[in-house]
């Protein structure tokens, strides 16, 4: 009886099943390639933001070397405009934002920050307050990310 059911069969693999093999590897393929492109996108994104993070950091650490007690006297801000003078050259200082950048201007020598970066790092704003012997900076790039820093300072 076993050896009736099995006359009429034929071994191996057919058109159709073929058919759906192929199509079934092309969807887990495309599928595979959708997911492998969005995490990579995004870790380009993480990439740009960590590395405008890290820039607002350093902009922040320059500021405070050339702005603390130990630095620079009769600090002020007015206008958008941080000034101060230099302990050791007794030469005028400023910062400001200009064109979405930062410009130092420490004793003469003008330096921008967060100019023409490849991660698109434009200032969106530059705010300062001062309250008794602290200053308190607020930088904001027009990608979203901000810091604040608060510095001890001489007036």
């Amino acid at each position: 009886m076993w050896k009736k059911s099995n006359l009429g069969k034929t071994k191996g693999m057919t058109i159709l099943e073929t058919v759906m093999y192929l199509s079934i590897s092309a969807i887990i393929i495309f599928s595979t390639l959708i997911v492998m492109a969005s995490m990579v996108k995004r870790a380009d994104e993480e990439n740009k933001t960590s590395f405008r993070v890290n820039k607002l950091y350093s902009t922040m650490n320059t500021i405070e070397k050339y702005v603390n007690a130990g630095s620079a006297r009769d600090v002020h801000f007015s206008g958008g405009l941080l000034c101060f003078n230099n302990k050791s050259n007794s030469k005028y200082c400023s910062i400001k934002r200009e064109d979405g950048v930062l410009k130092f201007n420490i004793g003469g020598a003008i330096s921008y920050f967060m100019r023409n970066e490849y991660y698109i790092a434009e200032v969106k704003s530059f705010e300062c307050n001062i309250k008794g012997n602290l200053l308190y900076i607020n930088i904001k790039l027009k990608t979203g990310e901000m810091m604040k820093k608060c510095i001890h300072v001489n007036q």
